[in-house]
C-alpha cells in the first residue's frame, strides 16, 4: 500500500516537472533526433537521398 503510493507521488511529482519544463524537454528531443538523423545521413546517404 505505502509503495503504491509512493509511486503515485513519484509519477505526479514527474508530471509536474514535465509540464514545467515541456519547453526544455520537446529541446532535448529534437536535438536528439536532429542528431541521430544527422548520423543516419552520413553514414548512409544512399538511403536518404
Amino acid at each position: 500500500m505505502l509503495l503504491i503510493a509512493h509511486t503515485i507521488f513519484l509519477h505526479k511529482l514527474t508530471n509536474t516537472w514535465l509540464v514545467q519544463n515541456i519547453r526544455l524537454v520537446v529541446l532535448v528531443h529534437k536535438a536528439l533526433f536532429m542528431l541521430i538523423v544527422t548520423r543516419i545521413v552520413y553514414k548512409q546517404p544512399s538511403i536518404i537521398f
